[in-house]
């Protein structure tokens, strides 16, 4: 049984972010309580309870799935192994037309040891009320793959042609004097990028006050000779959060 509709492990966690705006504080807490009050609906064995609080999509999804006794007990207890003890939102994002939202968090569970994860939650706001539809677990954040050192290498040290095309979540950016590093997050590794400094970032067409954490970065560049998750950047596009 593939439980698509429950969770999505790895590839899409940082997926590209919807177009945002600014999220109150009550919505975000609203979000997370309804996360919790799924938890417990299913700890209670409850799924026809649970149901009624995810998006109708998913709903459908998994009625497809769930044909038996046996496939509904099965999905439960999957259900259930997946439940952290609790979250930390590190970001919150809602949609333009306040359809949709988004909390990226860290999980944490005790398995006999603490365990950490990625976790994206996302929501559909569905005739006035919100609904989960998807909670997206990615890798622990302090084991994902990164490039060997962030120090900066001059262009030497890099392909003589543009070999490389990246995409993905900004995680973090360094303004340093003679360069700008971003941190990108591309399937479920970490690439360094390198741009020009603040003050020659904008003979790219790029606006310094876009490069934000959750903006989404597109990259045409050279891949680093003996580290591959580095790349010297000669064409980006930057899509922030507006």
């Amino acid at each position: 049984m593939r439980y698509a509709a429950l969770l999505v492990v790895l590839s899409g966690f940082l997926a590209l972010p919807l177009r945002s705006a600014t999220m109150a504080p009550d919505l975000q807490k609203r979000l997370v309580a309804l996360y919790d009050a799924y938890n417990k609906t299913i700890q209670a064995d409850n799924l026809d309870g649970a149901l009624t609080l995810r998006s109708a999509e998913i709903v459908k999804q998994l009625r497809e799935e769930l044909k038996t006794s046996a496939d509904r007990q099965a999905f439960l207890q999957f259900s259930r192994e997946t439940i952290p003890d609790k979250i930390e939102v590190l970001h919150a994002a809602i949609s333009k037309d306040g359809a949709k939202a988004a909390l990226f968090t860290i999980a944490s569970k005790n398995v006999g040891a603490i365990v950490r994860a990625e976790l994206k939650l996302e929501f559909a706001n569905q005739n006035g009320a919100w609904k989960l539809t998807q909670p997206t677990f990615g890798p622990d954040p302090d084991k994902v793959p990164s490039c060997e050192s962030e120090s900066f290498d001059p262009i030497g040290a890099y392909e003589d042609t543009s070999n490389a095309s990246v995409g993905g979540l900004v995680l973090r950016v360094a303004f340093e004097p003679q360069y700008t590093l971003v941190v990108v997050r591309v399937a479920i590794e970490n690439n360094c990028v390198y741009l020009p400094n603040r003050e020659e970032l904008p003979k790219l067409g790029i606006d310094p006050a876009t490069l934000t954490p959750y903006a989404t970065i597109e990259v045409d560049g050279r891949k680093h000779r003996s580290d591959p998750r580095k790349i010297w950047a000669d064409n980006v596009k930057v899509h922030g959060e507006e």
